[in-house]
């Protein structure tokens, strides 16, 4: 791991398999993983996905700011702010050579605002259950973030019994289905507290709590606009989208589809919005297959020798 100043911040960075020139970079494209928000950072790509593909290509993971050994600053959590650590994280390790993309959830927004921004600098898009703005979705993530700072502040509560007992105790659930949640999903979060490691769940509800709590990021969000549509056809990189069949988020599958010329809309069978931790096997089945296939393709610069894209 290492840490890079850009954009005005400390991000926390780490690198696989590093390609030692700018000719190892044209022939295998480096490839960039962009985690979700909040309750995420580096290790759920680093785990799941680029142990897998670092065999071939260079891989880059950082934490997004506010998250993991990142910086947390107050304020600037707009999608165009990440935007800005993405294209500052390349330029301070020297890559300005096209990179492949990986974005899962919000890291998709940030993914496909840096195809917009710098197309030159995208030779593929990975976009797993990802988010971008279409009318009303600020609204909907602000009031998301407003119910996960509840639930972080409902579940830190029970640190003290949570420590003896390792159990969410029943007394509990109310305090939970009060601030929104269904029976489902408390039954989720019940399962993955009593059964993920207890430091782990500590440190993430107290970060998460600090960056819902200690920063401008619902009010940022809230305030994103649409995404124009021909800002998003206008994206011709190859583009494998990647959805799980019942994903709350399904019909930004279908826009993004219909929207990107050079995309394959891949959906996962029986996964939801969180297909990266349930089924990482089934994504590396589809996302593997196609980076092989976008580094096997040659093009040809005007009055130039074939280079490996």
């Amino acid at each position: 791991m290492a840490t890079v100043h850009a954009n005005g911040i400390d991000l926390n960075v780490v690198r696989m398999n590093v390609a030692p020139t700018a000719e190892d970079r044209q022939s295998a494209p480096p490839i960039v993983m962009i985690h979700g928000i909040v309750i995420d950072n580096l290790s759920s790509l680093y785990y799941t996905l680029a142990n897998h593909i670092a065999g071939g290509h260079e891989v880059i993971l950082y934490d997004q700011r506010g998250h993991g050994r990142s910086d947390r600053p107050p304020t600037n959590y707009r999608v165009e702010d990440s935007v800005a650590d993405l294209t500052g994280v390349l330029d301070a390790i020297g890559i300005q050579e096209p990179v492949i993309l990986i974005g899962n959830s919000y890291g998709g927004a940030v993914s496909l605002g840096f195809a917009m921004a710098h197309p030159d600098r995208v030779a593929g898009l990975g976009l797993i259950e990802a988010h971008f703005g279409v009318e009303g979705w600020g609204d909907r993530m602000a009031s998301m973030l407003h119910r996960t700072s509840a639930v972080a502040r409902e579940g830190l509560a029970l640190e003290p019994v949570f420590r003896v007992t390792r159990k969410v105790p029943d007394e509990a659930i109310p305090a939970l289905r009060s601030v929104g949640l269904d029976d489902f999903e408390v039954e989720f979060i019940k399962h993955w507290i009593e059964n993920s490691p207890m430091r782990k769940v500590l440190k993430m509800g107290h970060n998460a709590q600090a960056l819902l709590d200690g920063t401008t990021i619902i009010a940022d969000l809230q305030a994103e606009q649409p995404v124009p549509e021909a800002d998003l056809a206008a994206i011709t990189c190859p583009t494998l989208i990647c959805y799980g069949e019942h994903s709350d988020i399904i019909d930004r599958a279908h826009d993004l589809a219909r929207l990107l010329p050079n995309a394959e809309l891949s959906i996962i069978m029986g996964s939801d919005h969180s297909v990266l931790m349930s089924g990482p096997e089934e994504l590396r089945a589809r996302i593997l297959p196609w980076l092989a296939r976008i580094r096997a393709e040659v093009v040809v610069p005007a009055g130039g020798a074939a280079v490996g894209f």
